[in-house]
C-alpha cells in the first residue's frame, strides 16, 4: 500500500513525505506544539502535517509540483487524541475549505519569538509568507494531499477510525494482486538487484516457484491474515538470507536445494509471527496450509 502511494505521488510529480503513525501520537506529532529541546528552552515543533505543507511549498520553488504527505498505518494512532485539529483544517471536501486556523500559526509564532535559536523558524516563515491568508487562517494549497494507509484485516485490534475522519478521504480498497506469476517476478527481480543474493536466488527453480505460489494462494484465503506483497517479499528475503548463510558456510548448492522446503517453512512462519493478530488459532491455520503444501 505504501509503495503504491509513494509511486502515485512520484509519478504525478510530487515528493512523497512518508511517516508511520503509532499509538503515542498526539496533537504535537500531527499538527505541532511546544516541546522542550536540548538547551532546556521551549520551542514549537511543527507536526507532520504542517511540515509536509512547508515541504510542498519548498518543492514548488525547486520546480516540482509539490509534496504529498503519506501516513502509513494511520489507524495505529488514536484519531481523537492526535487528529483533532486535522478535522478543523480539512472541514469540508472542497480545497477552499481547507484552512489552517490563525490561532495555530499565532501560537507557533509566539513560541518562535521567545526562542531566538528556534530551529523551526524557517518552516514557520514558509507557511506565513507562501500560503494565501484569509480572515480566519492560512489556506492549505489546493493541490496538497494527505494519503493514509491501513490494513482492514487487523482493524479490530487497532484504534477505531470514525466516519467523521474517513469521510475526509477518498477510500480505495486494494486487494491482493490478481496475477501471482507477475507478482513473484516483480518481487524476485527486486531482490535480484542485490548482489548479496546472486547465488542464493539460484535455488528457486520452477518447482519451488510453484510451491511458493500454492502457499501464497492458500494463505490469502485465511480471513484473519493479510499476506500481501510486503509479507511475501519479507518471507522471500528471510528464505534467501538463510540459503545464503548455508552457501557461505561451504554447503554445496545441491545439498541446500534438498532443504529448501524446510527453510521456506521457517521463513514464512517467522515472517508471519510478528503480525499483531498472531495467536494459536492463526498459527494452526498457517500450519495447516504449510503442512498441506510442504508436507508435515
Amino acid at each position: 500500500k505504501t509503495s503504491i502511494a509513494r509511486f502515485i505521488a512520484e509519478m504525478l510529480g510530487f515528493e512523497p513525505v512518508v511517516v508511520t503513525a503509532n499509538a503515542h501520537w498526539s496533537r504535537v506529532d500531527v499538527i505541532g506544539g511546544p516541546m522542550l529541546i536540548g538547551t532546556g528552552s521551549v520551542t514549537w515543533r511543527p507536526g507532520v502535517l504542517l511540515e509536509a505543507i512547508a515541504r510542498h511549498v519548498e518543492a514548488k520553488k525547486r520546480g516540482k509540483r509539490g509534496a504529498w504527505l503519506i501516513i502509513d498505518e494511520i489507524n495505529r494512532a488514536d484519531v481523537d487524541k492526535a487528529f483533532g485539529e486535522f478535522f478543523t483544517i480539512f472541514s469540508g471536501p472542497e480545497p477552499r475549505e481547507w484552512i489552517i486556523p490563525l490561532y495555530i500559526v499565532d501560537e507557533w509564532s509566539k513560541y518562535s519569538s521567545m526562542n531566538r535559536d528556534d530551529v523551526y523558524r524557517d518552516i514557520l516563515e514558509k507557511v506565513k509568507t507562501s500560503l494565501k491568508k484569509s480572515d480566519t487562517g492560512y489556506y492549505v494549497p489546493p493541490d496538497f494531499r494527505v494519503i493514509g494507509t491501513m490494513n482492514y484485516v487487523d482493524v479490530a485490534n487497532l484504534f477505531a477510525i470514525g466516519e467523521a475522519f474517513t469521510r475526509r478521504f477518498v477510500r480505495i480498497v486494494i486487494d491482493y494482486p490478481g496475477d501471482i506469476d507477475k507478482e513473484l517476478k516483480v518481487l524476485l527481480n527486486r531482490i535480484g538487484r542485490s548482489s548479496e543474493f546472486v547465488d542464493a536466488i539460484k535455488v528457486i527453480d520452477d518447482d519451488l516457484l510453484n510451491v511458493i505460489k500454492s502457499i501464497t494462494n492458500e494463505l490469502r484465503k485465511i480471513r484473519r491474515l493479510a499476506f500481501g506483497p510486503a509479507y511475501l517479499l519479507n518471507a522471500l528475503y528471510t528464505f534467501l538470507a538463510h540459503v545464503r548463510l548455508k552457501l557461505t558456510t561451504g554447503m554445496p548448492i545441491e545439498s541446500v536445494k534438498k532443504e529448501v522446503r524446510r527453510i521456506l517453512r521457517y521463513a514464512i512462519e517467522s515472517s508471519l509471527s510478528i503480525t499483531p493478530l498472531w495467536d494459536d488459532e492463526l498459527r494452526q491455520e498457517v500450519k495447516k496450509v504449510l503442512d498441506n503444501v510442504l508436507g508435515s
